[in-house]
């Protein structure tokens, strides 16, 4: 692919165009991770919806605790898995493809280090959001970037923290914005997915459905988390704050 610049601002209809060739050029390695890591856990939740189906609280009461240990491991997988397509897109995007054994041999020495910002990060801004809520969405936007911080730019902690406020400081609302529309992107397309799906499935069983929406739908995440790693890419080579 001819090389991107960041360093004109780019508006975010354009982000989400330019995903399409990185997400292309490493389609096999996002299909390997979402069939290595994702799938399992999505086929172990397919299991426990077509045994126990959705009872009422208190008929089956280890299905409630296996839903949410199911939901905890894929949280946990699916964080390693975003930080290999991450690292893959991004050698992607500077002209070296790398392979998706490569990528997770470069995304394990990294988990740990996203896994324990991200948590400090996400402590920080529960209790802001229980004091008062806008202080809370403040520093989440502000701290939206710390993800690709920490993989891409070895910072850690609250260095990763001071980094991410100061791509965002000045431009807050703009990165609210971006980051809306992002969504709001992944939204429709999922729901343009679901509605031929639902017509395709109507006579099988709702967990089934939604067994095939859910694996769908790690497709759509790692597109929209190339949109938002050249959103940050953008922010960083268009940024004049120092990090």
């Amino acid at each position: 692919m001819a090389k991107l610049s960041f360093r004109r601002r780019m508006r975010v209809g354009e982000m989400i165009r330019l995903a399409w060739e990185p997400f292309m050029a490493n389609l096999n390695t996002i299909l390997i991770i979402i069939a290595v890591f994702y799938l399992p856990l999505h086929m172990l939740g397919l299991v426990f919806n077509l045994m126990f189906g959705t009872p009422e609280p208190g008929i089956v009461p280890g299905f409630a605790g296996a839903s949410a240990g199911v939901a905890i491991a894929l949280a946990f997988i699916r964080l390693l898995g975003t930080i290999a397509i991450m690292l893959a897109v991004h050698s992607h995007l500077k002209g070296k493809d790398i392979t998706w054994t490569e990528a997770l041999n470069r995304a394990f020495p990294r988990y740990w280090s996203a896994l324990g910002t991200g948590v400090m990060a996400a402590v920080f801004i529960i209790g802001l959001l229980l004091l008062l809520i806008v202080p809370g969405i403040i520093f989440a936007v502000f701290w939206m970037f710390i993800l690709y911080l920490v993989v891409l730019r070895d910072k850690v902690g609250r260095a990763a923290l001071r980094a991410s406020r100061a791509l965002v400081q000045g431009r807050w609302w703009r990165t609210l914005g971006y980051a809306l529309v992002i969504g709001l992107f992944s939204v429709a397309v999922m729901v343009i997915i679901a509605i031929p799906l639902s017509v395709m499935f109507f006579l099988a069983p709702q967990p089934i459905l939604t067994f095939v929406i859910d694996v769908l739908a790690e497709a759509v995440a790692a597109y929209t988390g190339i949109v938002s790693l050249i959103l940050f890419l953008n922010w960083e080579a268009t940024n004049r704050a120092p990090a």
